[in-house]
């Protein structure tokens, strides 16, 4: 290619190149023409009051209807089933105490029957409608002469009572069961005794959903002599390495719960009155002291348990 093809070819594909520039911007242009011209959405207007005041003209004499009828006069209950897992729960750590624990130490069997005891009194304290005479007492009710009947009012405050009765019977529930693990614990053999039951237990309900008694004479038959079976002394010394390295991040997270508790429980306390407020302001101080033992030994780098 001579000098001068050569410099026709490189104006040539100058000119190509500016075309195609020039397009481009032109394209760009017309884009945001086309984005500035855009119409912003128009915005939705409110809806006007004579709407709401429509329905409730419409609807006044269906409402008032539903009250006669008493269709609104439910109130909050609270899981009655709750307080049967408490009692339950106390009796059997009760007598796994009395049969297991030591007499002596730092957590001895007549502490922890202390803890029993006081959980045996709110229980009596619960007994009989007591639950559902407390909440009902927080539902606003007055006698209106056009209506002929009760009215009642809102029931917030009824509602809100329910949960916290139930949020302090899982709490007391949980003391129930950290009394157990206390016993757990408190030697080398209970220990191992209770990492068997739990293993036992797994191996049941994963592999007898229908014949578990069958299944549970096998296990007790191939673990009457540990000493001989090596693959289960094995599994059981590691379940128990493990529980003994998790025991401090577990009751650490035992006392932070039982302490948030025992603060709601107090400030339920200060916006009751009467009996209600006497077993709130009584479960907040058992729960703070609960958790203050059993932190006061934790932090003090003690044994935990009993030894």
């Amino acid at each position: 290619m001579s000098d001068v093809d050569y410099a026709d070819k490189a104006s040539e594909n100058a000119s190509k190149k500016a075309d195609v520039t020039g397009e481009q911007e032109e394209l760009n242009s017309g884009r945001d023409a086309q984005s500035v011209q855009r119409p912003a959405p128009a915005a939705i207007p409110p809806l006007p009051e004579a709407f709401f005041s429509y329905l409730a003209k419409e609807h006044l004499h269906e409402a008032q209807e539903f009250r006669r009828k008493r269709h609104n006069s439910q109130v909050p209950k609270v899981d009655p089933s709750l307080l049967a897992q408490l009692k339950a729960t106390v009796a059997a750590s009760e007598d796994f105490v009395r049969r297991h624990a030591k007499e002596e130490g730092r957590l001895s069997q007549s502490w922890l029957l202390g803890q029993i005891n006081e959980l045996k009194e709110f229980i009596g304290e619960l007994s009989g409608n007591t639950l559902e005479v407390w909440v009902g007492n927080e539902v606003v009710s007055t006698c209106t002469a056009e209506e002929g009947a009760d009215k009642l009012g809102s029931r917030a405050a009824a509602q809100s009572l329910a949960r916290r009765l139930e949020s302090t019977l899982q709490a007391l529930i949980r003391v129930a069961n950290v009394v157990g693990s206390v016993v757990d614990y408190s030697t080398p053999e209970n220990l191992q005794r209770a990492v068997k039951k739990e293993l036992t237990s797994e191996v049941i309900d994963a592999i007898a959903l229908h014949d578990k008694q069958t299944v549970a004479k096998a296990l007790e038959k191939m673990t009457a002599d540990a000493a001989d079976n090596v693959t289960w002394s094995e599994l059981v010394s590691a379940r128990v390495t493990a529980k003994e390295a998790d025991r401090p991040a577990a009751l650490e997270a035992v006392i932070t719960a039982t302490r948030r508790e025992a603060e709601k429980a107090n400030k339920k306390a200060r916006m009751l009155s009467g009996d209600a407020q006497a077993f709130f302001g009584k479960t907040a101080e058992f729960l703070q002291k609960f958790s203050r033992e059993l932190g006061g030994r934790h932090r003090q780098g003690s044994p935990l348990f009993l030894r």
